[in-house]
Order: C-alpha cells, then structure tokens, then sequence
C-alpha cells in the first residue's frame, strides 16, 4: 500500500526533528564527558604526563599517575603504552595545564571522529539529509562513541579520521596519500597494523612503500629526538608491563579471551582507590599469564594467517583476470573492511570503545546488505550489528556468574560464552563481507576517479548488475 506523499513528508519531518533532537541531546552530553575527563582523568592524562616528561628533561617513559588516582588497573604500574612518535602529537598540549589541555584535546576527538563519520558517508553516496541526520544521530547514541570520548584515546577520533581518510584516498587511486595516512595511524596506535601487509597481498605497491617510508620516518625522527633509550623502555618495561591489561574485560581480541579464561583477570587496588572491577577466576585449568598470552598470540596469528592467505587467493589470485581495468571495485572495499575487523581479533588490544574505527565496514555493509537480497548476509549482518550495540553494562551479570566459582562449570562457560558476544560479532561481520570479496562491479566512487564527480549518483544504465553475492 503506498504512502501518501503528504504522510510521507511528515513521516521525514518527524524522523529529521528526532534525529535532531538526539543529536542535541548526545552532543551535550558528549560535551560533559569531555569536562569529567578534564576535571579527574583520561587516557589522555598518559600520554600529556609522558609528553611533560620528555619536554622537561625527565625520563620519557616514566611511570604516571593518571588512572591509579582514582581505581584499580590490571596494571601494578600505570604506563603510556602508545609508541614513541605519539609524543610529538601531545607535546603542543603540555604548556597548558592539564583541564586546558584535556578540554581542547577532547573537542578535537570529537571532530575527529564526527569528520570521519561524514567522510565515510559522503564516499557511501549517504549524504542527503535524511540519511546523514539519522546516522549522525545513532552514532552518537552508539556506546563506543561515548566510550572513546570519555576515554580520549588517540586510537579513538584521530585514528578513525586517519583511516576513513586512507580509505578515501584508495578509491580515488592516491596510493601514496593512502599508505603515508596509513603509516600515520600505526605511529600513532598499532591497532591497523595489518594495512600494510593488507597492501603487499593486494599488490598496491606505492601503498605499501609511502607507508613503509613513513613508519620508518617516524622511527628515525623520534630516534633523533628521544634517544634510543626511549625506544628500548617502549619496546621492553613498557611492552611487558601491558601483558595484564591483555586480560581486561572489553578486550574483544582472540588473545583477550585466551588470557581472561586462562589465567583469569586480577586488578591491583592502588592507596585511596576505589575498585573497578570484579576479579575473575580461570575458566579453564590455570595457566600462567604468559603461557596464556602465548597461546592467544598463536592463535590470532594463525587466524590472521589462514584468512589473509584464503583473502589473496581469492581477491588478489582469483580477481585479477576479471577487475575493471582503472577503477576501485566492490571488492576492494570489501577486503579493507574485511582487514579493519580482522585486526580487531588479532590485535592483542582491541577495546569496545576502539569499535568507533570500524564506522567504515559497518556503514559500507549496511548499504551492500540493504542492496542486495542475499538473505544470509542480511541476518549476520543484522545480528552483529545487534551484538555490537548492546551496552558493556549488560554483560557485567554474565562476567559475575563467570566469577563464581562456586556453580557448576557449565554455567560459569556459559557465563563466559556472553561476555564473548562483541568478538562473535566480529565474526559474523567477516563472514558478512566474505561473499563481497570476489564482487568486481564498479563502486560509485570508483568511477569517480575516471567520470562523473564523487558522489553524483550513477546514470540507471550505467549500472552494474545487482550486487547479490554467489
């Protein structure tokens, strides 16, 4: 039954004013977590103290106080754990007091990741009104975007923008642009640490080479300005010291979980600290913290091996003879998706309030699975994306029958198996994307670096056919 054009032009007046209003509503409130974090602490608090240390002469990573004020942390000594070029990104913000600095560091997340949500839809042809609003408007409701704000981590805004932006820069062909941002956001934060041999599987040689001379570049200049001194504690004090935080719950890492059901999770109570969170036996028979990390590093690693290979004998092997000579495919944005997602189950560190990074492969499989009607994509699609909404809160009951050693192991696994619910969600949006990667047709923007302008809508037959995965 169709809609009358009059309801119907309430009905998106109506959606407009809501989408509104909640954007309104979460701005304000994303405005005071910025100001809690500048009146007690954030993950910036590290890296502006590590940053003052290096400016005033002191030994660069030196342990802070930041997090260990006020609660208990999985560490027995709070470090910065971001690499040693970060700091030339912070050290503009120590001359400034810290509520200073905090405050204009969180606008700047902010915008970061407001841009690269706009970035992301501009390139997804999702940029009228009626669409930009309501997304602007859920991702601003998303748990994780109000995690990264209130966590002011630079793997949040800026890493999304640097990533959205590589992104870009592929679909218009700009290798160079492409892996030099790349390179960018791994100085910054490791977690992308598979876009470069994302780029030699797929044999985007410029890609790999400018982002290779920039991670290199970035080494070299902090060598010259740090000493090599301060490579050496990141590389080992630093490094070992960040094997507790493995374990955390909100980890989504394979590592994550391997640790946290192994060798269990302890957090250390600092003088005046309040605790937060509960301390979680072993599931499985104890292991040591290291032995457990070597089994979850094992078994990232064999993932990570088995479905990149399995990734370039089909994009890279299987692709070639039928791509569209001199423009981006739809496999092409399905195999950076695809290596985005994997590398938050390999990654050792992978937070839920980091998932803000994956706005690209979400969005872009929204739009494929809204297209198509593979009925199988739709409903991974539809229940990662369920999963991966649900609020951390509503797994603490789970992670407290996991706690009890007292029930029946059965119950405490299935205890376990719902605080692993966002890592399955991860899977599921890897076999979503799967079936995309062997599409060729033309994307929209693809065309764009050889036709029409980026994001004009594509003339009805120049079409390609329905994109409805084998």
């Amino acid at each position: 039954m169709a809609v009358h054009p009059r309801l119907q032009r309430l009905l998106w007046m109506g959606l407009l004013l809501a989408a509104g209003a909640v954007i309104a509503v979460q701005g304000a409130r994303l405005l005071v977590i910025i100001q809690a974090g500048a009146a007690t602490t954030s993950d910036f608090c590290q890296d502006y103290q590590t940053a003052g240390h290096w400016l005033h002469g002191a030994h660069i990573y030196a342990p802070v106080n930041c997090w260990s004020r006020y609660s208990s942390t999985a560490q027995p000594l709070e470090y910065d754990t971001h690499p040693p070029p970060s700091l030339l990104l912070f050290a503009p913000f120590v001359p400034l007091s810290y509520s200073t600095a905090a405050w204009l560091w969180g606008l700047l997340n902010l915008a970061c990741l407001m841009l690269s949500l706009v970035i992301i839809c501009r390139e997804l042809d999702l940029w009228r009104l009626q669409t930009l609003l309501p997304i602007l408007a859920l991702f601003l409701l998303w748990e994780p975007t109000l995690d990264s704000t209130r966590s002011g981590n630079v793997g949040a805004g800026l890493s999304c923008l640097l990533i959205a932006l590589a992104w870009r820069a592929l679909r218009r062909g700009q290798q160079g642009h492409a892996g030099m941002l790349s390179g960018l956001a791994l100085l910054l934060k490791p977690l992308p640490f598979l876009l470069l041999p994302y780029f030699l599987l797929r044999r985007q040689w410029r890609a790999a080479v400018s982002m290779a001379a920039s991670l290199a570049l970035g080494v070299v200049l902090s060598l010259a300005l740090m000493g090599v001194q301060t490579w050496a504690d990141y590389l080992g004090p630093v490094r070992l010291n960040e094997s507790p935080d493995v374990p955390v719950p909100g980890n989504l890492s394979l590592a994550g979980l391997v640790t946290r059901w192994g060798a269990g999770y302890h957090e250390f109570l600092h003088p005046g600290a309040s605790r937060a969170f509960i301390d979680l036996p072993p599931l499985l028979p104890h292991i040591s913290l290291d032995a457990a990390l070597l089994l979850g590093d094992l078994l990232a690693g064999a993932v990570a091996l088995t479905l990149g290979f399995r990734l370039w004998r089909r994009v890279a092997g299987d692709n070639t003879a039928n791509a569209p000579a001199g423009g981006w495919n739809t496999s092409d944005d399905a195999s950076f998706a695809f290596v985005l997602v994997l590398s938050f189950l390999v990654f050792p560190l992978s937070w839920q309030w980091n998932l803000v990074v994956l706005a690209m492969p979400l969005l872009w499989l929204a739009v494929k699975v809204w297209r198509s009607g593979n009925y199988k994509a739709r409903w991974r699609y539809g229940a990662a994306l369920l999963l991966l909404a649900l609020p951390f809160g509503w797994s603490i009951p789970a992670f407290q029958v996991e706690a009890q050693t007292a029930l029946p192991w059965p119950v405490r696994l299935v205890g376990a198996i719902l605080t692993a619910l966002p890592s399955v969600a991860l899977g599921l949006l890897l076999s979503a994307l799967w079936p995309w990667l062997l599409r060729t047709d033309l994307s929209p923007t693809g065309e764009s670096a050889i036709g029409p302008a980026i994001g004009a809508r594509r003339h009805p037959k120049s079409k390609a056919a329905p994109s409805s995965p084998n």
